[in-house]
């Protein structure tokens, strides 16, 4: 599957598609033979809370292997409401296909948890797993949880278009992806005021 057509088979998922965990988080777990990987998906925003867990933005200690690292409040808040269950079913169908690889991936709000979980798959199984997102929102505060991250993951690619307002984090100078991906266009001032366009169409430019 190209990443043209995982993001196009994400969005074209519905909310009752997934199973919901926690705070309201939506994920869905898939054996993909033909490509001999096992993929966690999480879904965008779909809900009110999800968007409470947006605006929640101030930075949280996120506490996991050695050291402390400041991440998007809300999205920690969200994920440690459901790790415990994602993940045991996710390294759960690893192990039983150990020569499959892992791949996380999400849009939008699932991206930010994409993030949270790669990490999360590393630190309790010790293998890294592939991580590619589409219109991801920044959730990482500072260089030190950027490179904490990026060495949980094995190939990353964090796709982001330059007038997807989503991807910006405006005023926060100071978070991060963990590996930025521009998608290649022209910035322009009326494409950004149409956010929910260039939000949802990453398929132009993949």
């Amino acid at each position: 599957m190209t990443n043209k057509n995982l993001f196009l088979y994400i969005k074209q998922y519905k909310k009752s598609d997934y199973k919901t965990a926690g705070i309201d988080v939506q994920y869905q777990i898939e054996i993909r033979p033909d490509e001999r990987k096992v993929i966690l998906i999480f879904s965008e925003s779909n809900s009110n809370q999800d968007w409470k867990t947006n605006f929640n933005f101030p930075a949280k200690l996120y506490k996991n292997q050695k050291g402390d690292f400041l991440v998007h409040g809300g999205y920690v808040n969200a994920w440690k409401s459901c790790n415990d269950e994602i993940m045991n079913s996710f390294i759960e169908s690893c192990k039983q296909l150990p020569e499959y690889t892992p791949l996380i991936t999400g849009w939008s709000f699932g991206g930010a948890m994409s993030q949270l979980a790669a990490e999360d798959f590393y630190f309790r199984s010790g293998k890294k797993a592939d991580v590619i997102t589409f219109g991801s929102p920044k959730i990482l505060y500072f260089k030190k949880s950027q490179k904490h991250f990026r060495a949980s993951c094995n190939d990353i690619k964090q796709y982001t278009r330059i007038n997807d307002f989503v991807t910006w984090n405006i005023p926060f100078p100071f978070v991060h992806f963990i590996e930025k991906t521009m998608l290649k266009e022209r910035f322009s001032l009326k494409m950004i005021f149409n956010t929910a366009y260039t939000h949802t169409h990453y398929d132009e430019l993949l």
